[in-house]
């Protein structure tokens, strides 16, 4: 990869490829063999870091969620057979700042760490930006790709100062905000400085400290709660179970075991939200939202779960299969002054049983 050709253009002819098109470039197998430096990672490593890829100790950094600056390190091994000197150096967009060291030893038969911090603050907030960081020593070169989407991680920040503006002597309140977006408590550390030209006053920090001319906070800061979805009888057609056949509703065709269907359906809310669109699986639940193949699992879930499924609608879970007996039905019920969307299961049976089940959403 740090030997590969980076001369390739997009079908265009002309326009440089980026990462996303070809990596690290196109092989060159005249060079591959003679780098002298070369990152290696462990299969274990790759699992346990599969969600931060970025930290895996492969030739490239791609992060697709950049916050406003990580630090990341990388190991390489001296393949030369001689103890070796390589000089690094940065290329990379004016709004981005790379830092490396200037230079690396490592042994002959032996390994050299170093850091790469990642400083992108400026950079606007869905945009992408590509870099690279060169390897050399002598005439041989190596090049190491960094590609990041500037977003906000799972936790995101976010300040307002009110006023704005205003006159010497003045005041104004600025307030930080963190907020987790995962389920699982955050342990996370802010520090926050005010421009050089405002004085912070101590005694009006809340829910933080004072730290010099500025904020400080380390604590832990909980998950992000489900929407109340309240879920009970309620009001129906006829009060409980009607089958949607009784109207002559036809079955959904097509729909065997492990399988989801999808539907554009009139607006509902669901969790304080709007939808329009709800999947149908065979084992006896609805994604509100729709589905793909993903979200169909016969082994029901202890929730919450953010593992797929999610927005779940799920009154019997459990491994059916319509291929065997039963049908899946939908349709809308009214009585001229209300109208019900019916998801309906009826006399479906279980897999590998003679069990049918009837129900509804």
């Amino acid at each position: 990869m740090t030997s590969a050709s980076r001369g390739v253009v997009k079908e265009d002819g002309v326009t440089p490829a980026t990462p996303f098109d070809v990596g690290s470039g196109r092989i060159d197998l005249n060079k591959a063999g003679s780098v002298g430096l070369t990152f290696d990672e462990t299969a274990a490593n790759y699992m346990a870091l599969r969600a931060e890829l970025w930290n895996a100790n492969y030739p490239s950094l791609y992060h697709p969620a950049m916050p406003g600056q990580i630090t990341v390190q990388r190991t390489v091994r001296n393949e030369t057979g001689a103890d070796g000197v390589w000089l690094l150096s940065v290329a990379a967009p004016a709004d981005v700042s790379i830092a490396v060291p200037g230079q690396i030893f490592a042994p002959a038969g032996g390994s050299a760490t170093f850091s790469i911090t990642i400083k992108a603050p400026n950079v606007p907030l869905g945009e992408t930006r590509h870099a690279l960081i060169r390897l050399r020593q002598g005439n041989t070169q190596m090049h190491f790709p960094v590609t990041f989407v500037r977003r906000q991680p799972d936790i995101t920040l976010a300040k307002t100062c009110e006023p704005t503006t205003l006159l010497r002597g003045a005041q104004t309140t600025c307030t930080i905000t963190a907020t987790n977006t995962s389920l699982a408590t955050a342990n996370v550390v802010i520090n926050d400085s005010l421009p050089s030209a405002l004085t912070l006053i101590p005694t009006s920090v809340v829910g933080a400290s004072p730290s010099g001319n500025g904020v400080a906070f380390s604590g832990a800061l909980a998950g992000a709660q489900p929407p109340d979805v309240m879920v009970a009888p309620g009001p129906s057609p006829a009060g409980g179970y009607l089958p949607l056949s009784l109207f002559g509703i036809a079955p959904i065709s097509g729909v065997g075991d492990e399988s989801i269907v999808n539907f554009n359906v009139p607006a509902f809310l669901y969790g304080g939200q709007a939808y329009t669109r709800i999947g149908m699986t065979s084992n006896g639940y609805a994604v509100v939202g729709g589905g793909t193949a993903a979200d169909v699992q016969f082994v029901n879930q202890v929730l919450p779960d953010p593992a797929r499924p999610n927005n779940v609608l799920a009154p019997f879970w459990t491994d059916l299969n319509p291929a065997a007996g039963g049908a899946l039905r939908i349709g809308i019920l009214t009585d001229g002054v209300n109208r019900w969307l019916v998801l309906d299961w009826e006399a479906v049976r279980e897999y590998s049983s003679a069990r049918a089940n009837s129900f509804q959403i």
